[in-house]
């Protein structure tokens, strides 16, 4: 099964970053630009770690590893403009930004990262970024997507609290991938 890990926005939050990702997707389509997949509002989340095909016995030790509770304090997470990764090159992802929670969500990364490290899961080669994806490209993106995008004014889109960790089940189907929470893990250390 595919699994990943990752913090959920709540209702209001969602909705915002939702409203976003239509007036960027709007404003990509009077810019004659194809290939998009955008991610529905009711899987909009922030990745901590994607785990990508685990077989049943590795996922059910993924799941006691993520069951109890979380050592960080729960915390604020803000979403603030839009942009795109790679950084140079051809787009493949379309992204918020947080601009609050950020160091938080590293810290939340690092611990993901330590609960994992019994499974031998391959270690990232590059520094966890927080973001939230609303978009991929299933083709090369043309160079004025770019700016299109960083020029889309996504000032201060919302905040909403994190209290929670979940590791989920995504289940890849014609409609768009399914997630199935599979353990929702709380954060109980105590705030700095």
């Amino acid at each position: 099964m595919r699994m990943f890990v990752a913090v959920d926005l709540d209702e209001n939050l969602r909705r915002a970053a939702a409203r976003v990702a239509r007036a960027v997707r709007n404003r990509l389509e009077h810019a004659e630009s194809c290939g998009v997949s955008w991610v529905g509002p009711e899987n909009l989340h922030v990745t901590l770690r994607f785990l990508g095909e685990v077989s049943e016995d590795l996922a059910r030790g993924v799941e006691l590893a993520f069951a109890g509770p979380f050592a960080l304090a729960p915390f604020e997470l803000e979403l603030v403009g839009a942009g795109t990764f790679p950084p140079s090159g051809s787009a493949r992802v379309i992204w918020l930004g947080i601009a609050r929670g950020a160091d938080c969500l590293v810290r939340l990364y690092d611990e993901v990262e330590a609960r994992l490290q019994p499974f031998a899961f391959e270690r990232e080669n590059r520094p966890y970024r927080a973001h939230l994806t609303i978009a991929r490209f299933r083709t090369p993106a043309p160079a004025r997507v770019r700016e299109v995008i960083s020029s889309s004014g996504a000032g201060p889109i919302g905040r909403c609290a994190v209290r929670f960790v979940t590791l989920y089940r995504s289940q890849l189907s014609p409609k768009g991938a399914v997630y199935t929470r599979l353990v929702r893990a709380p954060l109980t250390g105590v705030a700095p």
